[in-house]
């Protein structure tokens, strides 16, 4: 199983709730079809400001629990 077939079977069964995915990849793939289905994309070697970045997003979008 690739990661874009997880992908695809773990939003099927999210059914597009608040959860983010994250792909990441020694190739570049940022360009493809199936990269955009992602809600962000990483090549590696990661670069720190960059994730950094994509974490400081996902806290700030991630409904209060109380």
């Amino acid at each position: 199983m690739t990661g874009y077939e997880l992908l695809r079977r773990l939003k099927e069964i999210d059914g597009g709730s608040c959860a983010k995915f994250v792909g990441l990849s020694g190739f570049r793939a940022v360009d493809t079809p199936e990269s955009v289905e992602f809600d962000h994309f990483l090549e590696k070697p990661v670069q720190r400001e960059k994730l950094d970045a994509i974490l400081a997003s996902l806290y700030v979008d991630t409904p209060k629990i109380r």
